[in-house]
């Protein structure tokens, strides 16, 4: 049976990097208390119970968050960058790949998506679209890539998520303290080991991060 993965994976995070510090006290006082959302909202006890210790931190955990500076910076810009570090990474050229996903929160154009425009960019040939999720789209888009290629339709397909939450959530919305801006790329295609989807050949490169993004 034809194994099937991850070839080489790459992360790339803006350069901004916004603390807890950013807030203001009048801000967080003012929001509402996490430890009673969390009581009447969840219905999952194995989540329940690894938040508990966290419930009593406006910010849930989270220490600091990557976010775009850039006025110029876009969806497709980050995920351009993504794309190209994991092209380095596996040692492969643009030319190799044939099939391109992206799965983007939240996209530079509403309905038409950053695929197209990566392709070009790139010069990818052989079809590109995309599958938005929300929070699940990488792994549907993970998913659909292997079918892809096990099926025999595709070699190798380059799959590009990113988040740009910093510029669809206002200053004032409690959930901008626990979400980020970044984009990661990885090429899914044939693999010589048995390890299915989870198959890891190639390099992998990450920026340097704190204690989360």
């Amino acid at each position: 049976m034809l194994s099937v993965g991850i070839q080489a994976l790459a992360v790339h995070l803006p350069e901004g990097l916004r603390t807890n510090s950013w807030w203001n006290e009048e801000t967080i006082q003012n929001n509402d208390n996490n430890e009673l959302a969390y009581r009447h909202n969840s219905r999952y006890q194995f989540y329940d119970e690894a938040m508990a210790p966290y419930l009593a931190d406006p910010f849930l955990g989270s220490i600091e968050r990557r976010v775009v500076v850039d006025p110029n910076e876009s969806s497709v810009s980050l995920g351009m960058k993504a794309a190209t570090d994991v092209l380095q990474a596996a040692a492969i050229s643009a030319s190799e790949i044939d099939g391109l996903i992206a799965t983007t929160m939240f996209a530079d154009r509403v309905g038409i998506g950053d695929a197209g425009y990566l392709a070009n960019e790139l010069g990818i040939r052989g079809g590109a679209f995309n599958v938005e999720a929300t929070c699940a789209g990488s792994m549907a888009a993970l998913l659909t890539a292997c079918a892809l290629v096990k099926s025999g339709q595709k070699n190798r397909v380059l799959v590009v998520a990113t988040a740009f939450f910093s510029r669809a959530i206002d200053d004032d919305d409690i959930a901008l303290r626990f979400y980020g801006d970044a984009s990661a790329a990885f090429i899914v295609g044939q693999s010589k080991t048995v390890l299915g989807y989870w198959a890891l050949t190639a390099y992998i490169l990450v920026a340097p991060v704190g204690h989360g993004f």
